[in-house]
């Protein structure tokens, strides 16, 4: 990958070579970037996916270009005489139409990306995605995921690309509103005088459900059966961390920041890495940390109770017996 670019930065400085001497505005300048630089960049790129390092290069070079009339690689972007943000907008509105070549990466992502998976369904795209990791033969659960992924520049083509599509198949839901009422409400009944008794023992953190408090949650839980089907136990363990809607006891949003402490590895993405759910009779569950040794310490411990208590609002059928569950797997014999 690194060779293809290096060609490429050089090839483009014996093109630019003349162009550097004969250009004398910014304006001059900027539209040979975009004649010039950023379609051969973009034609590698398509073939020879960048590394951070290599963005980071050829933006320098591409404003060292504009600025200075100079195509050399240099540690440090050069300044303008105007904002980066301000640069890049059209004529009319005061810019320059100075192209960012991290953006036209992740459009020349989305677009290829796009054209093949805009034309499937989601359950074919995590196929692909599956197809895509590196690791080799490997087992993986097909879960369907509510969830957005960060749209940026990642390290290849497709990763960069594939949250795009997502956004095609993110359609306003007319389920979301309900549910986002149903778990506020449901929030709020996860205390005490409510019928919601909490308690750590040996083991993990224990919560039993009085009768009333239970019937509230299996009957929003037979809605929910009827509008998405049976539940699927170990698709929440297999979801993003990030998928978990943290909520307070007044049933708003809480962020993720204030839980950090539930993601002190890098590794960490899934629910199943940080606890386990168990039944252990009616309206009694009891959840296990997975990679924390008890007894935890007082933050850590509160912080783990909010994450279970808002998984028991977003997944209200683990209130309930679970059943054996039939997943779809997916085998990948493809290499690194």
């Amino acid at each position: 990958m690194r060779t293809a670019w290096d060609r490429a930065f050089k090839t483009l400085s014996v093109r630019l070579s003349l162009a550097q001497r004969k250009t004398n505005t910014v304006h001059q300048r900027v539209k040979l970037e975009s004649a010039i630089i950023i379609p051969k960049l973009l034609y590698v790129g398509r073939h020879a996916w960048p590394s951070q390092d290599v963005v980071t290069e050829a933006d320098n070079r591409i404003k060292n270009f504009i600025w200075r009339s100079s195509f050399a690689r240099t540690d440090r972007a050069p300044a303008g005489w105007v904002g980066a943000a301000i640069a890049g907008l059209p004529d009319n509105l005061g810019g320059l139409v100075i192209p960012c070549i991290k953006t036209e990466l992740m459009a020349l992502g989305t677009h290829k990306v796009g054209k093949w998976a805009l034309a499937e369904n989601p359950l074919t795209q995590m196929i692909g995605d599956i197809l895509q990791l590196p690791h080799g033969l490997h087992n993986c659960a097909l879960v369907p995921r509510h969830c957005k992924i960060p749209c940026k520049l990642r390290k290849s083509i497709w990763e960069t690309g594939r949250p795009w599509t997502e956004l095609h198949w993110a359609q306003d839901n007319p389920h979301d509103e309900e549910q986002e009422g149903a778990e506020q409400s449901l929030r709020r009944l996860l205390k005490l005088r409510y019928g919601l008794r909490t308690t750590w023992q040996a083991d993990g953190l224990s919560c039993n459900f009085n009768s009333r408090l239970k019937e509230q949650f299996q009957d929003w839980t037979r809605k929910r059966t009827a509008n998405r089907g049976k539940f699927s136990y170990r698709a929440v363990l297999e979801l993003p961390l990030q998928a978990i809607r943290i909520r307070t006891a007044t049933g708003d949003r809480a962020s993720w920041a204030t839980s950090a402490s539930l993601q002190a590895r890098s590794t960490v993405d899934k629910v199943g890495e940080v606890l386990s759910v168990h039944y252990v009779g009616s309206g009694n569950i009891l959840f296990l940390p997975t990679r924390s040794t008890l007894p935890l310490p007082s933050r850590a411990a509160h912080q783990f109770r909010e994450l279970c208590l808002s998984i028991l609002t977003q997944f209200p059928e683990l209130v309930t017996k679970r059943h054996d569950d039939d997943h779809l797997t997916g085998d990948s014999p493809i290499g690194g």
